[in-house]
């Protein structure tokens, strides 16, 4: 044991904690990279073939909005497709006074299938009208996108022939992107899908993201033993940019309810950990302590300690120094005691 004065506790600048029941909290702190949200991630692939005979958007990087035209399209399909519907619409128009409900009903039939067919292959309704109204078939239609967004992949050039289904654009909204990070093995038991986390990049220092733990993948990576995970954050005016590395800062609780001790007040011995008690009279007493979870803070202790007692909660190790170095001197004076016995009782023989 060792004894401390309040003037050698200041000097040394001894600080003292105490065993109490609390909320633990681990904050947990990885890093990932920004990547475009997979389901705000779409493939423009028409469904016709034929020859592009303009492009409106013709750069990777170029934003666009839902409705914007993109491509215009000449293909045999859609003349025949146009002529059919005139054809349909005319024949429509004959047959309204029929006075065979039967009649009617086919042209109306004839007319909606030709209408249908169109805007299977993305053709807008405007675009559609138009041709019913004008009755002239147009050489080129025009596709339009679906979506707003950034345009991530552009596979098209002016007059370049395309197949059906073949992809021309891939346009990606960036309002919200998503996080690729990984979690450490040992964190597992912490963390869970719908968590809030903090998200900061260096391209804007001092500011963080709220965002959201959206999935957790169900295998481990046996080489780096972590576990993957994505987190949806908010990307509103489009600051976070794919590939942009990210921190992520996540808080777990740990317990609702243990006994903990500040994690400074404990003394690393190698295979044990001890604490510093105060003792009422002043002594400081060295003892072991078993210690359960620990967060960056506090450690839980599960054996060794009350909850009320007081602990040498900073410089353990000046302490742990003057104990080991005390015990010391004591076995040197010990050995030093014994061993010159032996001359002694010599030379008192001589004497004799």
């Amino acid at each position: 044991m060792v004894h401390l004065s309040d003037d050698d506790a200041r000097r040394l600048g001894v600080a003292f904690g105490h065993a109490e029941v609390r909320s633990l909290d681990k904050t947990i702190r990885t890093v990932g990279f920004v990547t475009a949200a997979e389901p705000r991630m779409h493939w423009i692939a028409p469904k016709i073939g034929g020859w592009i005979e303009k492009l409106y958007v013709d750069f990777t990087g170029d934003w666009v909005r839902e409705g914007q035209p993109l491509i215009e399209i000449y293909s045999p399909e859609l003349v025949t497709a146009q002529e059919e519907l005139i054809l349909a619409r005319n024949l429509q128009r004959s047959l309204a006074s029929s006075s065979i409900p039967e009649v009617r009903g086919a042209a109306d039939t004839l007319l909606n299938s030709a209408r249908q067919r169109l805007d299977y292959w993305d053709i807008s309704e405007e675009q559609i009208r138009e041709v019913e109204e004008t009755g002239r078939v147009r050489r080129t239609l025009t596709l339009k996108s679906p979506w707003s967004g950034i345009v991530m992949e552009k596979n098209v050039l002016s007059g370049s022939a395309i197949k059906p289904g073949q992809p021309l654009y891939m346009i990606a909204d960036l309002s919200e992107v998503w996080i690729e990070t990984e979690f450490y093995e040992a964190d597992l038991a912490l963390i869970s899908e719908g968590q809030l986390v903090e998200v900061s990049v260096t391209a804007y220092p001092g500011e963080s993201f709220a965002g959201r733990l959206e999935y957790v993948y169900p295998t481990l990576e046996q080489k780096t033993r972590t576990l993957k995970a994505r987190i949806a954050v908010r990307n509103t005016r489009n600051r976070l940019k794919p590939g942009l590395y990210a921190t992520v800062k996540l808080t777990a609780n740990v317990a609702d309810s243990a006994l903990a001790i500040p994690g400074s007040a404990i003394v690393q011995t190698g295979e044990r950990e001890m604490v510093f008690v105060v003792r009422p009279d002043g002594m400081l007493e060295p003892r072991q302590v078993r210690l359960g979870l620990r967060t960056s803070e506090w450690a839980e202790v599960l054996a060794g300690l009350e909850a009320g007692e007081r602990v040498v909660s900073s410089a353990t190790f000046l302490i742990d120094s003057e104990s080991n170095l005390g015990a010391a001197l004591t076995a040197m004076a010990g050995h030093a005691g014994h061993g010159s016995s032996a001359p002694a009782e010599a030379s008192e023989r001589g004497s004799k």
